[in-house]
């Protein structure tokens, strides 16, 4: 009976004492050992929440709810952390809004383990080595979750409706996994739709392996604004809806844009970087993009030209939305004076690194000089003798036919305002002395036969005079 009760003695003390190293998570300071707890504003909360700064503790488990019981957002970053087990840690807060576990050790998360964090808004699991989830209902429960984050996992397939009950799921990143390693995996997972809630704006699916979609992958996905789809094996652009507003097809083996592919009224930003298989812009390519502010096309090494009409019929009179173009690092060699129109109402015009074929064709770029970025790397390629020479620089002594041809242009000008002008000055004195404006005064010379004769003579009556 004696054992009994001092055993009993030492489980209590053990779990009062576990009781008080649970509680004692939170510290004015930082330690080795202890999280810093304080009052902080982070983005997507209207009000400042008692935030759990507890990254790089070597923490080696998900804290007990118990040491928990106040705090609202959890950074459990940069720890060791290599499951979420619901068996043995029975883990519920109602008060947690946002937790943090990138670059921790993660291998498997049980099933329901976040079940009673009705309140989650935001998860991030990003940089672990989740490989699999066991089924559909890893995130069930967690109907307030607006944000997740899965990228950078070696995911090779996710549950069918797994993100299904994430009624207001507004933004998933799952870049960089291994979702479509295999033509089986790729198969499951992008064999009919994204499956998720129509409340998605926000999808990031970087570098996962993709080959082709589904002509309605993203039919469930009808309000998504911002698709991030780069460092994919993607040949054409897939069919998006018409929400779109931000989209990035950098990395990807495009070849060929053209405007079958490009009819969103609402992008405003496209990017189109790093598209190293990309050999042609077709005509009229970004005309539907009525909306579009932003548009990167650098380092496309295999695009030789861009064709004056990829924007339609550049006038003067048109009021362009584009504010800003990146157009750098490319086989561009010329542009067609054209985009004159175009390039002079930009904010940002990137045209370096390109090899440029110096000619007087090329002048023309020197009319945007001071708009352009880093405009002194906008140099020559060819020909050989004005190799690395800035575009911007160029001069009689470079290009002297160019410019001969232009100081003819002007001294026949200047003759033609000069003949002009004499054939003025012969006409005015015209009208002056011989036009309606001259007047003569007659008077009686000294040989006339009328000298000294008062009184005039009518010729009618001449047979009166005395002979």
């Amino acid at each position: 009976m004696t054992k009994i009760f001092i055993l009993l003695l030492f489980f209590v003390g053990v779990l009062t004492q576990n009781v008080t190293i649970y509680k004692r998570l939170c510290f004015f300071n930082k330690s080795e050992t202890n999280c810093m707890c304080r009052f902080k504003t982070k983005p997507g909360f209207n009000i400042p929440v008692l935030s759990a700064d507890c990254t790089s503790l070597n923490f080696k488990e998900f804290p007990r709810d118990v040491q928990i019981p106040s705090v609202e957002d959890l950074d459990l970053s940069k720890n060791e952390i290599t499951q979420l087990d619901s068996f043995t840690n029975n883990f519920q807060s109602f008060k947690l809004l946002s937790v943090k576990l990138s670059f921790n050790k993660l291998t498997s998360i049980s099933q329901d383990f976040f079940k009673n964090t009705p309140n989650l808004k935001q998860l991030d699991l990003s940089h672990n080595n989740i490989a699999k989830f066991e089924n559909s209902n890893i995130f069930r429960g967690l109907t307030n979750l607006t944000v997740l984050n899965l990228s950078f996992n070696s995911l090779s397939t996710v549950p069918e409706d797994i993100f299904k009950p994430l009624f207001k799921l507004k933004e998933l990143d799952l870049s960089y996994n291994y979702l479509g390693a295999t033509l089986m995996n790729s198969e499951d997972f992008f064999k009919s739709t994204l499956g998720v809630s129509p409340s998605l704006e926000i999808l990031k699916i970087d570098g996962i392996g993709i080959t082709q979609l589904n002509y309605n992958y993203f039919e469930t996905a009808s309000n998504l604004k911002y698709l991030s789809i780069s460092d994919n094996f993607l040949q054409v652009i897939p069919k998006l809806p018409y929400t779109i507003g931000y989209l990035d097809l950098s990395g990807t083996h495009i070849r060929t844009i053209s405007a079958n592919h490009l009819d969103y009224h609402s992008l405003k930003v496209l990017k189109l970087n790093r598209l190293k298989k990309l050999e042609k812009i077709e005509h009229y390519a970004f005309y539907n993009l009525i909306a579009l502010e932003e548009l990167h096309l650098s380092e496309s090494k295999s695009l030789n030209e861009l064709s004056d009409l990829v924007f339609g019929v550049m006038t003067d009179e048109i009021n362009w939305s584009l504010k800003k173009l990146y157009l750098s690092r490319t086989g561009i060699q010329k542009l067609n004076s054209t985009f004159l129109n175009l390039f002079k109402n930009l904010q940002h015009l990137d045209l370096q690194s390109n090899p440029w074929t110096c000619t007087c064709d090329i002048l023309w770029l020197q009319k945007l000089n001071g708009s352009l970025y880093r405009d002194d790397n906008i140099r020559c390629l060819s020909p050989f003798n004005l190799r690395t020479t800035s575009i911007m620089k160029l001069t009689s002594n470079n290009l002297p036919d160019c410019f001969e041809n232009a100081n003819s242009y002007q001294r026949i000008m200047i003759s033609i305002m000069g003949i002009l002008i004499g054939i003025l000055i012969i006409l005015i004195l015209y009208l002056i002395y011989l036009g309606p404006f001259y007047q003569t005064n007659k008077e009686i010379g000294p040989e006339s036969p009328y000298r000294g004769n008062t009184v005039g003579i009518d010729p009618n009556k001449a047979e009166h005079l005395n002979i």
